[in-house]
């Protein structure tokens, strides 16, 4: 896991921080990956040097594990944007988990065609000091990976919807010709 996570990780952050710190953090973010199941959305927003990090720098850590999907980054970054909140630090892998029947990883690996892959973040951005607002944080942020679940499950099924449409535009402009030009517009809107 360390070697995968850190390959990942800015050139700044690996300078930077001592070697013990990036041990704490990799350590962190690998019991938080434990922790977290892939059919649900996980998100954990704390302060580095609270709730069992063990380690010390000011910033405030966002966590959030998901089974890989378009939108996650962008969706992270857009919420912290609108929070006022700059993203000073992501480490982004995504990796091929392997969990035992208990939901404990097992192995991991760097993706491949047809393994289980997950998307965990490591994300830093300034230290936010108000309990309620990490809460707040946590909450908008798991609802907002929660959408971008629903929206890309639902993306296969969209296209099978619309697929269906053409079909049936299509055969509406066969049995109309007088409105083939109008079917033809349609049809070229839905594709």
């Amino acid at each position: 896991f360390a070697r995968l996570f850190l390959s990942r990780a800015p050139d700044e952050l690996l300078t930077h921080r001592s070697t013990k710190d990036l041990a704490s953090m990799t350590r962190g973010t690998f019991r938080f990956l434990e922790s977290s199941r892939p059919y649900r959305v996980d998100v954990s927003v704390a302060n580095a040097d609270e709730d069992d990090e063990e380690w010390d720098a000011p910033v405030t850590l966002i966590r959030t594990n998901v089974s890989e999907r378009p939108f996650i980054i962008d969706s992270i970054r857009e919420y912290l944007s609108l929070q006022g909140l700059a993203i000073e630090r992501m480490v982004y892998p995504m990796l091929d988990v392997d969990r035992g029947s208990d939901g404990h990883v097992v192995a991991v690996d760097g993706p491949s065609e047809g393994g289980s892959t997950e998307s965990v973040v490591h994300c830093e951005v300034e230290r936010v000091g108000d309990v309620d607002r990490l809460r707040t944080l946590e909450s908008d942020l798991r609802s907002s990976l929660q959408d971008v679940v629903r929206a890309t499950d639902d993306f296969m099924p969209m296209l099978g919807a619309v697929d269906q449409v053409v079909a049936a535009v299509r055969e509406n402009g066969s049995d109309l010709p007088d409105r083939a030009a109008e079917f033809e517009e349609i049809e070229d809107f839905l594709l």
